[in-house]
């Protein structure tokens, strides 16, 4: 037996004892497929390390009291281990339940100072749980802006924001006036509207986007 035929048995007795499901190793990028949201879903390297490398250190830490400053200062060492973690848990459907704990700080929003309700709670979450929805999160994004979002999508949308919408919505005002034409607006107070998403709603969407299976389970 050759040393090849060696190390393949040696490799099929490793897995074989092993409780995980053996790592599916990433492949290199040829384009934009059909199947992208589906069957063919990389997550680089080089994106983990630039979000280790971009950490504001200033940023409060979770539970797991990991500071950014440290994890900038690793982003070399911890670029390639991580994204084979976040691989891992995608391709399992699961998330560390250390991941699942928050910090609920509460943060004054107007009014009485003495009144509960007058706060709202923010979650201080893991700083490598944020980086690892950002990997995971990568491949999806760009996708959704090419099959779901609208020309009416300002959020979440890359070189676009809220400053580009004011902007459009002055512009086109003014040249309604000018054209003498009226100008209608509605204002209304949606301060709570994005505290709570419906799952189901969410997820439904998404698959009538065409995301795939896996993207759906995780």
């Amino acid at each position: 037996m050759d040393a090849k035929a060696k190390a393949d048995t040696f490799a099929g007795t490793f897995v074989s004892k092993s409780k995980l499901a053996p790592e599916l190793v990433d492949t290199p990028f040829f384009g934009t497929p059909n199947v992208e949201m589906c069957q063919f879903l990389p997550f680089r390297s080089r994106i983990a390390r630039r979000l280790f490398k971009n950490l504001d250190t200033s940023k409060a830490t979770g539970p797991d009291r990991i500071s950014a400053a440290i994890l900038k200062r690793l982003y070399k060492v911890l670029a390639v281990p991580f994204t084979r973690v976040c691989r891992r848990l995608f391709n399992s459907g699961c998330w560390p339940n250390t991941w699942r704990t928050h910090l609920i700080v509460p943060i004054f929003k107007r009014g009485s100072a003495f009144q509960p309700g007058n706060y709202r709670g923010v979650h201080l979450t893991s700083v490598l749980s944020k980086i690892a929805e950002k990997v995971i999160g990568n491949p999806l994004v760009p996708y959704l802006q090419a099959t779901a979002f609208g020309p009416n999508q300002w959020g979440f949308s890359t070189g676009v924001g809220a400053k580009d919408l004011v902007t459009m919505l002055v512009m086109s005002w003014t040249l309604a006036v000018c054209s003498d034409r009226k100008v209608g607006a509605y204002l209304s107070d949606i301060s709570g509207a994005f505290d709570r998403v419906s799952k189901t709603y969410l997820l439904s969407k998404l698959y009538a986007a065409g995301v795939g299976p896996m993207y759906l389970n995780f």
